[in-house]
């Protein structure tokens, strides 16, 4: 099933990917800015957005990730947000994304805190599952505020959020229950650092979903990958700091 797209460019270069929950709007406070430098594609994940009506439960991660390969430009950047960022990651590996750039925005391979790695509580996770299957409408603002919170503006990054969420869509249940159990159980870690193209990670220091200590869990899986924690930022850097945001950004994109 083909998916919608939102190209800002005849020919465009560089995708973005949203989160769980939510969809592209969520990136439209940048679009002017980024429209003036590169050639700019919205994906909204399957089953997410203008995309909602495609049914994913019981899919496979790859098989999921596969649905996106035809919409990703052959040579493209490719930025992913969280769980958009796992499916980035996922599909920068992918020999037939030929994926020139990622950008990881407070996503890394594996989401599950487990030992040593820095990560969701499982418990928190699983709180969530449950949680979607009393009340879906509670359980998805659940998950916005915690993205916004901790950052300085976390009252209007939440509002910014919610109003973006409602203006390009809601996700079907069967996407938000699937990708709870893809953050629940992927683990991309054997994929670095050999196969990813030039990779920039970018993390918030007061993310607590993706916490600032995977950082330096990062660096030691994926040494050559570009790694920037913004200062007094939440899940949501592109939201709450959107002038280091891009200034992070366009700096790792400057030759592309």
């Amino acid at each position: 099933m083909q998916l919608k797209v939102q190209d800002f460019h005849p020919q465009p270069r560089l995708v973005f990917l949203h989160g769980w929950g939510v969809n592209s709007g969520v990136f439209r406070g940048l679009l002017p800015q980024l429209s003036a430098h590169y050639a700019v594609r919205f994906i909204d994940l399957p089953g997410f957005g203008s995309n909602n009506h495609i049914e994913v439960q019981e899919l496979s991660f790859e098989h999921y990730c596969r649905m996106l390969i035809p919409c990703i430009p052959k040579g493209a950047a490719l930025a992913g947000w969280s769980m958009g960022g796992l499916v980035a990651q996922y599909l920068a590996s992918h020999p037939e994304c030929h994926v020139q750039r990622l950008v990881a925005i407070c996503s890394t391979p594996s989401f599950m805190q487990e030992n040593q790695w820095p990560g969701i509580k499982p418990h928190v996770l699983e709180g969530f599952q449950v949680q979607l299957l009393q009340n879906f409408e509670k359980t998805l603002d659940r998950f916005l505020a915690i993205q916004a919170m901790g950052s300085e503006t976390a009252k209007q990054d939440l509002k910014t959020i919610r109003q973006q969420v409602h203006a390009g869509g809601m996700a079907n249940h069967g996407a938000l229950a699937q990708g709870l159990d893809y953050l629940h159980n992927v683990d991309l870690r054997p994929l670095l650092p050999s196969k990813l193209p030039k990779t920039l990670r970018i993390f918030g220091s007061q993310d607590s979903l993706v916490p600032k200590a995977s950082a330096a869990q990062i660096q030691r899986l994926d040494p050559d990958a570009i790694v920037h924690i913004i200062d007094k930022a939440s899940h949501a850097p592109f939201i709450s700091h959107p002038r280091q945001f891009l200034e992070i950004f366009n700096q790792f994109m400057a030759d592309f």
